[in-house]
């Protein structure tokens, strides 16, 4: 499976009605997308796998990538984890 920031992102299963009325089986599935973010810290764009509902949130509570690394309390897959640890260095290196 992708490596994403989808925290929360499910398969939703259910049914939908037919152009007759019929019961129909349907999944619903997470967008999600690769999105370049601009991390501030390492002054680089980087390619993130984000769930669309995910990248707002990002841009708009925590402003932006490094911020949202930070101070998230979600448990972050293996790569962003590490790319977490870059921040933090790059932005022991500025002080």
């Amino acid at each position: 499976m992708l490596e994403s920031l989808a925290h929360g992102a499910k398969v939703m299963s259910g049914f939908e009605r037919g152009k007759y009325g019929a019961k129909i089986r349907r999944k619903w599935f997470p967008n999600i997308r690769i999105v370049p973010l601009y991390s501030k810290a390492l002054d680089k764009m980087i390619p993130v796998s984000v769930w669309s509902k995910k990248l707002r949130s990002i841009e708009l509570y925590y402003g932006g990538l490094d911020n949202y690394l930070i101070k998230t309390e979600d448990p972050l897959p293996a790569k962003y984890e590490a790319l977490k640890q870059e921040i933090l260095e790059a932005l022991r290196k500025k002080k």
